[in-house]
């Protein structure tokens, strides 16, 4: 685990890389409750939806489908989601913490 944490602290040093964590302990609806999903978006194209389940995944080409994610995603980063410096700092102090040990 302490690798992939600062796997994760060296990618959010990436200029293309946001990383964004959400408290699973958050009170109230948020739209990952409904489960999870990948928005992959493109400088050059439309984005996707990405959905991944026990047995199958679905990529959401469809314009109006995606909107509604693309929708979700803006909400979780602006009133759910931590800020990336607090991410990264949490991320940062887990892991320190996982090596004292």
């Amino acid at each position: 685990m302490l690798d992939q944490l600062r796997y994760l602290q060296r990618m959010a040093e990436r200029p293309n890389v946001t990383i964004q964590l959400v408290d699973s302990t958050r009170p109230g609806y948020n739209p990952l409750l409904a489960g999870s999903f990948g928005l992959l978006e493109f400088a050059k194209a439309s984005p996707i939806v990405h959905l991944e389940h026990l047995r199958a995944s679905v990529s959401i080409w469809d314009e109006a489908d995606v909107q509604a994610f693309v929708e979700a995603a803006e909400y979780l980063r602006r009133e759910v989601a931590m800020s990336p410096d607090d991410s990264v700092r949490l991320i940062a102090g887990i892991a320190d913490g996982k090596e004292t040990r």
